[in-house]
């Protein structure tokens, strides 16, 4: 089965945060976990657009943010860590306050590709 787009895959945890957010509070650690992945497919596809080989490892691909795209490195990273606090810390270590700051980073990043696009 081939795979999706980046921008379908996107689309798709867009569309499935949004979802997930007509339960919120309940699977705010999802919402936040689907933003972070729509992020990273976002950056895959400015990667992609600019010719720019696709990393698969967390590491390279932060390395590659912080130099082909640094004005979101900070963002990146930052939402990053609430997906993995999310993930592995559970859900009592997220909230509301946390899905609001998601949302931020998410916006920052995506203007900020929007540029590259």
């Amino acid at each position: 089965m081939p795979m999706p787009s980046y921008r379908a895959q996107v689309v798709h945890n867009e569309d499935t945060c949004g979802f997930l957010g007509t339960e919120t509070p309940k699977y705010v650690d999802w919402e936040i976990t689907t933003l972070f992945y729509a992020a990273l497919h976002s950056i895959n596809r400015c990667f992609e657009l600019q010719g720019v080989e696709i990393p698969r490892l967390h590491r390279e691909r932060r390395e590659a943010i912080e130099d082909k795209l640094p004005n979101i490195a900070k963002s990146y990273r930052a939402l990053k860590v609430l997906s993995e606090q999310s993930r592995y810390d559970g859900r009592g270590e997220v909230d509301s306050n946390s899905m609001e700051e998601a949302r931020k980073l998410y916006s920052e990043i995506m203007v900020e590709i929007q540029k590259y696009a």
